[in-house]
């Protein structure tokens, strides 16, 4: 390495030579009003880099390290920062119509940042700073971020789809969109499709109450031998789908005309199928209410985007999946939330071939 790479690239004119010439070390470089728009600087480290007021408009940042690089007042609109690493950045600069995708802004402050018509799908936004931020038409769908996350006053990410990753357990995932729908439209609603893929004996049950599906809590020896004991319920209604416990009792509930979140997980086990995880999360003032089940179906089922983890929760029969699923995928659907083609209930012929 030559003596000229030790020392932190000054202005736009050395930093572009520098990587075009295949370096990408350019940590602290010094680009204060520096003009980048359009460059491409795909992957540099540019960690602690002065970025004060710079112009990088258009530019492609893609996968940049940006960790406590000082971004105030520079203009990044329309520019590619997608997976970049902005941890701990002093970003309060334009990010209009940028693309934040995936991008790492965890405790970065991003206070004054103007961020319309930005992109921060699956943005990890832990502890960030938005404060002040104007955040117009922005799209949060998949963020994550947690109690130190600060937003705007009244600013509500869960109605853009972002996701609560502050808890213990899985996130939860809200669905966007306000909803304006009457009490009366989501039990019209809720007669129609989910109910027509139900046998006639189903929906001759639903007429009458809910349909109550156990739980199990279910342990392999090493021999094979499985045993299960009952940890509750799922009650499925028009109106509803419900945990109760052994006495009957509501533990938690989904009302399906209230917004919920679906989270799903997915992980092999030893016979070779797939045990998948559901959680529906509700936010109730401060709190949020997680109602969780698991199941097991033949890999082909599980689309291979569900996140690999293991979770806990009580196991559901495949064939009582199969009731169950269609009415979350039909209102988170009414909510704004798709899950189709996530997630495929056994057919009647691969539920034959396992009994």
């Amino acid at each position: 390495m030559s003596n000229s790479e030790h020392k932190p690239a000054s202005g736009a004119k050395e930093v572009l030579e520098r990587y075009q010439s295949g370096q990408r070390a350019l940590q602290h470089s010094r680009c204060w009003r520096a003009k980048l728009p359009g460059a491409c600087l795909e992957g540099a480290d540019l960690s602690h880099s002065d970025f004060l007021y710079a112009e990088l408009s258009g530019a492609n940042l893609r996968g940049a390290k940006l960790e406590q690089a000082q971004l105030e007042g520079a203009d990044l609109t329309g520019a590619n920062l997608s997976q970049a690493n902005l941890q701990g950045a002093l970003a309060s600069g334009n990010f209009s119509n940028a693309r934040l995708g995936r991008a790492r802004l965890g405790g970065a402050v991003l206070r004054h940042a103007v961020l319309k018509n930005t992109d921060l799908t699956e943005a990890h936004l832990h502890g960030a700073d938005l404060s002040e931020a104007v955040l117009t038409d922005v799209r949060l769908y998949g963020a994550l971020y947690d109690t130190q996350t600060r937003w705007p006053k009244g600013f509500d990410p869960m109605t853009l789809g972002a996701i609560d990753a502050s808890g213990d357990g899985p996130v939860q995932h809200s669905a966007p969109g306000p909803d304006h729908r009457s009490q009366d439209d989501f039990e019209r609603l809720a007669m129609a499709e989910p109910l027509a893929e139900m046998s006639a004996q189903d929906q001759e049950a639903l007429a009458q109450g809910d349909l109550v599906m156990p739980l199990w809590h279910q342990t392999q020896n090493a021999r094979g031998t499985v045993k299960r004991r009952q940890v509750g319920a799922l009650a499925l209604g028009t109106s509803r789908l419900a945990h109760i416990d052994g006495n009957g009792t509501p533990v938690r509930a989904v009302l399906w005309s209230a917004r919920f979140g679906t989270q799903l997980t997915a992980w092999p086990n030893q016979d070779g199928q797939i045990e998948v995880g559901v959680q529906l999360s509700v936010r109730r003032q401060d709190n949020v209410q997680r109602l969780r089940f698991k199941t097991t179906l033949p890999p082909q089922n599980v689309h291979h985007s569900v996140q690999i983890v293991q979770a806990h929760a009580g196991h559901l029969p495949a064939e009582d999946f199969a009731r169950v699923w269609p009415w979350i995928v039909f209102h988170a659907g009414l909510h704004g939330q798709e899950l189709r083609g996530l997630l495929r209930p056994p057919s009647q012929a691969e539920l034959d071939s396992t009994q």
